[in-house]
């Protein structure tokens, strides 16, 4: 039995501070973009994420990648 990992899906998510909501907390929103290939690089992510910084309302604070992996047996024949 040969048990690997797939990759299902991903997604670029890029975390906005809104400001400051009615109670004096830093609200945050995150935007996510989906359908990031599965052979994508770190480093072309982030390139993404940079050019799309530049159109958004709001200052970004955080970067992150979205992974979600598949658990399959490499045997089965379907």
């Amino acid at each position: 039995m040969a048990i690997k990992t797939k990759i299902a899906a991903q997604s670029l998510v890029l975390t906005m501070n809104l400001g400051e909501d009615k109670n004096g907390k830093i609200a945050f929103k995150n935007l996510s973009l989906k359908q990031v290939k599965p052979n994508a690089t770190d480093e072309g992510i982030h390139t993404v994420a940079e050019a799309v910084k530049g159109i958004l309302p709001y200052p970004v604070e955080g970067v992150s990648k979205n992974t979600l992996s598949e658990i399959v047996d490499d045997t089965i024949v379907g």
